[in-house]
């Protein structure tokens, strides 16, 4: 199992960061459409890639590290 890293931020600090994973999940999510042969909502957030498979690969790794630091977001202000 990976080493757990726990991190003590501020709530404008955790805004931050987890505003700037939310726009790097929309560009591989993009990215992932066009390499689809789909139209994306916003070309100018492309990322170069080496194919489909990586664009994918980014999105899901992405997706699944927002969601996972949403769900410890919202565990947290329940437990407050």
């Amino acid at each position: 199992m990976p080493k757990a890293i726990h991190l003590s931020l501020t709530a404008d600090e955790f805004g931050l960061l987890f505003d700037g994973l939310c726009v790097r999940e929309y560009a591989w999510r993009q990215t992932a459409m066009l390499m689809r042969e789909e139209l994306p909502e916003d070309l100018s957030v492309c990322e170069e890639c080496n194919g489909l498979e990586e664009a994918e690969a980014l999105e899901l790794a992405y997706s699944k590290l927002v969601a996972n630091i949403h769900q410890q977001y919202r565990d947290q202000m329940a437990g407050s």
